[in-house]
């Protein structure tokens, strides 16, 4: 059946729906390349990054007076940036467009740090290396 024939019988807003369902499902563009959360029983925080772009996320997912704090570190081990989300479903992105130390360089390992922070603590942090791959001038639209 033809969409034109589909929009004539559902009519345009129930052709296009029928279509965008028949589409075959691939991958979003904003699915991350890396994902990692908090290490508390009923994770609280979530970091991401998707490499093309160098688009980091920190959420946080639960509303329990903690809020989540990503690290992200250079080869070396020095403090690149951190990124704050405070609030049930809160989130912050940082991502090579903002320039400057967001944006990673390409074929290089990074250290990433996920926690749960509230004043005077910090806790339930869990910790993984990723290398950046894509390159940042490949923005996400």
């Amino acid at each position: 059946m033809t969409a034109r024939r589909l929009a004539t019988i559902l009519g345009a807003p129930l052709a296009a729906a029928a279509l965008l369902v028949a589409l075959p499902n691939s991958a979003s563009a904003a699915d991350p390349d890396h994902s990692m959360q908090t290490d508390d029983g009923d994770p609280g925080g979530k970091v991401t990054l998707i490499e093309r772009g160098d688009v980091v996320t920190v959420t946080d997912q639960e509303e329990d007076g903690w809020a989540v704090r990503a690290f992200v570190y250079n080869p070396d081990g020095s403090l690149r940036y951190k990124v704050n989300a405070a609030g049930s479903g809160d989130h912050n992105t940082k991502q090579a467009s903002d320039g400057g130390v967001y944006n990673l360089k390409e074929n290089t390992t990074y250290g990433f740090k996920v926690c749960l922070v509230r004043p005077g603590d910090i806790a339930y942090c869990d910790s993984d290396s990723w290398r950046n791959n894509q390159n940042s001038s490949d923005m996400v639209p």
